[in-house]
C-alpha cells in the first residue's frame, strides 16, 4: 500500500511493507470484523521539499470492515 501527499513541488510518499497480520476476527452478532496488528507494520517514507513527513519506521495498523449479510448470513456482493 502506498500513500502520497503533495503541496506544490514538495511531496511525502509512504510505502507500507508486507505484513503478517493474521486472520481477521469476525463478530457474527454485529457484522463487524476488526483487525489490529499489535506488533505494527513497517513503512518507508520518501520526502522531497519542505513538507511534514514521518521518518521511516513502524506504525500500528488498525482496520475496520463492515459486512452486509443477506438473510442466509452470506456477504452481499457489492456491499
Amino acid at each position: 500500500m502506498t500513500a502520497s501527499y503533495s503541496q506544490g513541488a514538495a511531496t511525502c510518499d509512504l510505502a507500507v511493507n508486507a505484513s503478517t497480520v493474521g486472520p481477521v476476527p469476525y463478530d457474527n452478532g454485529t457484522g463487524i470484523a476488526n483487525a489490529v496488528s499489535q506488533s505494527g507494520v513497517n513503512f518507508t517514507a520518501t520526502q522531497s521539499g519542505s513538507i511534514p513527513c514521518p521518518t521511516s519506521g513502524t506504525a500500528l495498523a488498525t482496520t475496520e470492515l463492515q459486512l452486509e449479510l443477506d438473510g442466509g448470513g452470506n456477504p452481499v456482493v457489492g456491499a
